[in-house]
């Protein structure tokens, strides 16, 4: 039986970027919190990311429209994709939401075609979401599963590269919607032993 460990590869120092009025995927991260994972980091399948953020969401009262968060590399390789989630019809400025994404690796791979993959499946909370365009509740902000639809691997990597691991936040519409993420680590929970 190996022993297991919980390991903090990065936090993120101060407030991120404050994204709002943008219709590209943009991060969310401080360069600081952009950790460089070392060639080989990925060594084994099954082998598991965590991804915890915190932050502030604010959405428009008309057509708030949807925001989508998703997890990259440096690349550009998209490791997990939330899915779009939609913004409550009720207008907030400044309110708390709380991100997870659970990743684990299904496939090793290099070559000029990789095919390294994760299964991700996440989740966030926030009195700004709505599983449909709805005035929300103010006693029970909505969790939203990511995605809200059949869980897929990601798109393939090399496993064997380094990576710098991204958080990415997109709105669908270009308005006063807003998103800015004040806390973030990015977790290995594995075994090893």
């Amino acid at each position: 039986m190996g022993i297991g460990y919980y390991n903090s590869l990065v936090t993120m120092q101060t407030a991120g970027p404050n994204l709002t009025a943008s219709l590209t995927a943009t991060s969310l991260l401080n360069p600081q919190a952009k950790i460089t994972l070392p060639a080989g980091f990925f060594s084994y399948i099954g082998q598991k990311l965590l991804v915890r953020a915190q932050g502030q969401l604010g959405n428009i009262v008309t057509t708030p429209g949807t925001l989508t968060i998703d997890l990259r590399t440096g690349g550009g390789v998209l490791l997990h994709n939330g899915g779009a989630m939609q913004l409550s019809s009720t207008a907030h400025t400044a309110l708390p939401f709380w991100l997870e994404i659970d990743l684990t690796l299904r496939a090793l791979g290099t070559g000029t075609v990789p095919t390294a993959n994760f299964m991700g499946q996440g989740r966030m909370t926030s009195q700004c979401l709505s599983l449909t365009a709805v005035a929300d509740s103010t006693t029970t902000p909505a969790t939203l599963l990511l995605p809200n639809t059949t869980p897929a691997v990601s798109a393939n990597f090399d496993s064997t590269a380094t990576q710098i691991i991204d958080l990415f936040g997109t709105f669908s519409l270009n308005n006063a919607n807003a998103i800015q993420v004040l806390q973030y680590e990015l977790i290995s929970p594995n075994w090893g032993g």
